[in-house]
């Protein structure tokens, strides 16, 4: 999994916002082997490991100078039925980490209207919550890479 990000946020289409607390990372398994592909975590992280050689998805996304850490987080149960519906996701708020754009605060907003509608159609981002922990649900198909949340 990649810690893609910080400091996550979520503006809610019935107007509601959501912080999860600012140390918790937004995690994102894209080979979907420990987490659903589709879906990002947003949880504590301990980032303390030793220093590891990344993956190529982490050193795309995090840049190829980033010094990257193992870390740990305990996987919250991967059934839907186990979470709380919180509703759908306009808009996500995060800070990003790393070489490439670390520092830099990042705004998606899902089913944008432009190109990208227009050709991959739309798509719903469900919030899920456990407890404290976030868990954003996209739909089939998809993008989340190096260049962030690029659709729905």
């Amino acid at each position: 999994m990649i810690a893609k990000g910080f400091a996550v946020s979520f503006d809610l289409t019935d107007g509601t916002a959501i912080d999860a607390p600012a140390a918790y990372a937004m995690l994102h398994d894209p080979t979907g082997r420990y987490w659903k592909r589709t879906s990002v975590l947003v949880a504590p992280f301990d980032k303390r490991g030793e220093e590891v050689e990344p993956s190529s998805a982490a050193r795309d996304y995090l840049g190829r100078s980033w010094k990257t850490r193992e870390g740990s987080v305990a996987l919250p149960p991967k059934p839907l039925s186990a979470w709380r519906y919180e509703g759908e996701v306009e808009c996500i708020w995060y800070r990003r980490h790393g070489a490439k754009y670390g520092g830099q605060r990042f705004k998606h907003r899902f089913n944008e209207p432009g190109l990208r509608k227009l050709i991959y159609g739309s798509g719903r981002a469900r919030l899920y919550s456990r407890g404290r922990l976030y868990r954003l649900e996209l739909p089939r198909g998809a993008i989340a890479d190096s260049r962030g949340f690029f659709w729905p």
